[in-house]
């Protein structure tokens, strides 16, 4: 009885150790999470982005047909999560309503 307990038991750590392990930023997409926010000092600030590879948050005005325009303003990001980033916007080109982006 205790041969086939420890057998048991070996082939239940065998079968654990050979299950891949994998992470939540392993298995994340890339995403922009952002809340709507008045923008003082020239600055916006996104809650947090996930990113394949490194990249760029870029903030795009509204064009005219309602939709994504002009950058307003960027900021670097990196692999992985990156989280209450701050985005240098151009007053002169910033709308009522901006586009977050992940480039």
């Amino acid at each position: 009885m205790r041969k086939n307990y420890v057998l048991s038991l070996v082939l239940l750590v065998v079968l654990a150790l050979s299950v891949p392990l994998t992470s939540a930023q392993d298995t994340a997409s890339p995403s922009v999470s952002v809340s709507d926010q008045v923008i003082l000092n020239g600055r916006a600030f996104v809650t947090s982005i996930y990113s394949a590879g490194p990249g760029f948050l870029v903030v795009h005005s509204e064009d005219p047909a309602g939709g994504p325009g002009p950058v307003a303003g960027f900021a670097p990001v990196g692999q992985g999560w990156t989280r209450n980033l701050e985005v240098p916007i151009d007053p002169l080109l910033a709308t009522p309503t901006l586009y977050a982006m992940l480039h």
